[in-house]
């Protein structure tokens, strides 16, 4: 029984902050770095799908940066690099 309260005493919380995050405002949000459109869109998601989001939009900007990750370099060890 134990295990059922706590997942409601979860689901209670999502609900809650869900709520607080579709009445913050926007120099809030952007305090936190988070869009209008993702508050928004996370508020909106029912209490009990407390999983991440499946965004493609992030996946497609994680994976343009790639092509940045060979300029850089590995530190200089102290020995016999210098």
């Amino acid at each position: 029984m134990s295990k059922v309260w706590t997942k409601i005493k979860l689901w209670r919380e999502v609900s809650k902050q869900r709520s607080n995050l579709k009445k913050m405002s926007e120099h809030f949000l952007k305090d936190i770095g988070i869009s209008r459109v993702d508050a928004e869109r996370e508020a909106s998601r029912p209490f009990w799908d407390i999983g991440p989001v499946d965004d493609t939009d992030l996946r497609k900007r994680d994976t343009s940066n790639q092509h940045i990750s060979h300029k850089i370099r590995k530190p200089l060890s102290l020995e016999g690099d210098i």
